[in-house]
C-alpha cells in the first residue's frame, strides 16, 4: 500500500490563496486548536477523493470555495491536489515511490471538474485510478470520521451487511446477480415444465405396476422434482 505524500490547496474552506500541507511521514499528527481547520484539512482529502458535498459539511460545491467576509458571492475557483506514492507492486508497470496526482477543482460557478497527473478526465476515469490504490468513493474507506466508529456499532444486521457489501464492492453487481437469479428461476420452471409432461406421458402408458413404479422412481432420479417423489 503506497501513501499520501503532500496535499495542495488553494482557496479551499478556511484556506485563502495556495497552501501546502506535508510532506507526511507513514504517521502524522495534525493537532490545534478549534478553529485552527483540522476537520477542513479532512474535508480537503475528502474531497479531492471524489466525496460528494453533502458529506463535507455543506450543501453545494460553491460552499467549499473560501470567502472573506466581504464577499457576498466568492468570484475564484478552488482546488486540491493529492500527491500519491506508490508502493512496490501497488500498480503494474509503475515503479516503487512512482507518483500520482489526483487533481478536483472547484469553478467560481461550483463545478466539478477531475485531473490525473494534470490531465483532464472523466469523473469515471477519476474513480477507477482511485480503485486501482484501494480507494472505495462511495464506501469511503480511506478515512474514519468522528462518530463513524460509534455508527457503525449501532447499525443492525441489516445495516452492516450493507455496509459490508459497499466496502466490498459487491453492491455494485446487484442488479446484474438479480437478473441473472431471475433467469435461473425462469430456466428452473421451463424444465419442471418439460419433464412434468413427460413424467405423466409415461406414467399414463405404463400397463404393470412394476412399470408405474419404475416411471416414477426413474422421473424422481432424473428431474428431482419434489412433487414425483410425493408419489
Amino acid at each position: 500500500m503506497g501513501k499520501l505524500r503532500l496535499l495542495e490547496l488553494e482557496n479551499f474552506k478556511s484556506y485563502a490563496g495556495k497552501t501546502r500541507v506535508g510532506p507526511f511521514d507513514d504517521f502524522t499528527c495534525i493537532i490545534g486548536p478549534n478553529g485552527a481547520g483540522k476537520s477542513n484539512l479532512m474535508d480537503a482529502i475528502s474531497f479531492v477523493l471524489g466525496v460528494q458535498s453533502k458529506h463535507l459539511r455543506s450543501s453545494t460545491l460553491k460552499e467549499l470555495l473560501y470567502r472573506k467576509d466581504s464577499d457576498a458571492i466568492p468570484s475564484r475557483r478552488a482546488y486540491v491536489k493529492l500527491f500519491y506514492e506508490l508502493s512496490e507492486g501497488e500498480m503494474e508497470d509503475q515503479e516503487a515511490g512512482a507518483e500520482i496526482v489526483f487533481m478536483r477543482q472547484i469553478s467560481a460557478t461550483g463545478v466539478s471538474t477531475y485531473r490525473l497527473n494534470d490531465k483532464d478526465v472523466t469523473f469515471e476515469l477519476y474513480e477507477q485510478q482511485l480503485q486501482k490504490i484501494g480507494v472505495l468513493v462511495r464506501a469511503r474507506n480511506f478515512l474514519v470520521f468522528q462518530g463513524d466508529i460509534e455508527s457503525i456499532a449501532s447499525k443492525n444486521p441489516q445495516e452492516i451487511t450493507k455496509l459490508l457489501e459497499q466496502i466490498s464492492g459487491s453492491d455494485a453487481l446487484v442488479s446484474q446477480f438479480e437478473d441473472l437469479e431471475k433467469k435461473k428461476k425462469e430456466v428452473r420452471v421451463a424444465s419442471r415444465v418439460r419433464v412434468g409432461g413427460d413424467f405423466v406421458t409415461r406414467l399414463a402408458t405404463a400397463t404393470t405396476a412394476a412399470d408405474f413404479y419404475a416411471v416414477v422412481v426413474i422421473s424422481c432420479l432424473c428431474s428431482s422434482l419434489p412433487y414425483c417423489c410425493m408419489w
